[in-house]
């Protein structure tokens, strides 16, 4: 008797359940109507002295004009902002024998494809900033403006160098894409036939690994190696760069790591090469100086 009697009355619960929550929802999507019919006001707007200007919320900097000189000023102070959230925003994960900050050492060799083709900033919305971004600062410009000597021939060979970054698809849609960073680096044989360009530059070298995800284009957890075949991480290191890094620490006094990555990569292989790793995410249009 005890449960005939709970069926139905459960059955009018879940029947008046589902008529409530239908109900708000047509009422929410019809709500402006509903509050007119019923004389209800939800929100209210009160201007207050004169409502002519333009400007809501006044500028802490600046002169407040809309004049070429004030908008150069402006754009001044947020290069030197971007500088100052690098220099707050780097990590020094790893220091051996103070390697840096850099004393004695003014004769530098760039190395990897990262040090001439960074990412600056994420896949996202918003403005991209490449090396050909007008008023860009890029790593090489930064240390020549700080009195470090770069070296060019090498540089020059790099810039005209195959590696690159690229986006592969990994449904069967061809509809999801994700960054693969299979040969973002110049081969072991590509340094080693340019040896005798860093005679006068062995002093320090600097080497630069990218990764990059974002709005639309991830990470891809089952990367190709440079092989083509073997999967690993794309924040691991693949074979080209540890080859690069092997050259580095055979051929260079002292080795510095600049992780140019949003994401936290794999970075325990990567101190039996160097002598510091410093974590600089992306540095945006000035952040390299």
């Amino acid at each position: 008797m005890k449960n005939r009697f709970l069926f139905p009355l459960s059955s009018l619960s879940f029947s008046l359940g589902i008529f409530s929550l239908f109900g708000l929802l047509i009422l929410n999507e019809n709500k402006d109507s509903v509050n007119k019919a019923l004389g209800i006001e939800t929100s209210k707007t009160v201007n207050e002295g004169d409502s002519s200007s333009s400007i809501y919320f006044s500028p802490t900097i600046g002169d407040k004009s809309f004049s070429d000189e004030n908008f150069l000023f402006l754009e001044e102070e947020c290069r030197k902002q971007t500088i100052q959230e690098e220099q707050e925003g780097a990590v020094l994960l790893y220091n051996v024998a103070n390697a840096l900050p850099l004393v004695e050492e003014k004769n530098i060799t760039l190395l990897g494809h990262g040090s001439f083709f960074p990412v600056y900033k994420a896949n996202s919305a918003g403005n991209y900033v490449t090396e050909k971004r007008e008023g860009v600062i890029n790593l090489e410009d930064a240390l020549k403006n700080d009195s470090f000597s770069i070296n060019e021939k090498m540089a020059e060979e790099i810039k005209k160098g195959k590696a690159g970054y690229k986006t592969i698809t990994f449904d069967k849609d061809n509809s999801l894409s994700a960054y693969s960073f299979m040969g973002c680096e110049e081969t072991s044989s590509f340094y080693e036939e340019r040896n005798n360009l860093i005679k006068g530059y062995q002093d320090c070298c600097i080497i630069t690994l990218t990764r990059t995800g974002g709005e639309g284009i991830d990470l891809y957890c089952d990367d190709f190696d440079d092989d083509g075949v073997t999967r690993i991480s794309s924040l691991a290191l693949h074979r080209n760069e540890r080859d690069l890094l092997s050259f580095a620490r055979n051929n260079f006094k002292k080795v510095i790591v600049l992780l140019n990555s949003p994401n936290p990569m794999e970075v325990e292989e990567i101190k039996k090469y160097s002598d510091a790793i410093l974590a600089i995410g992306q540095p945006g249009l000035t952040g390299f100086q």
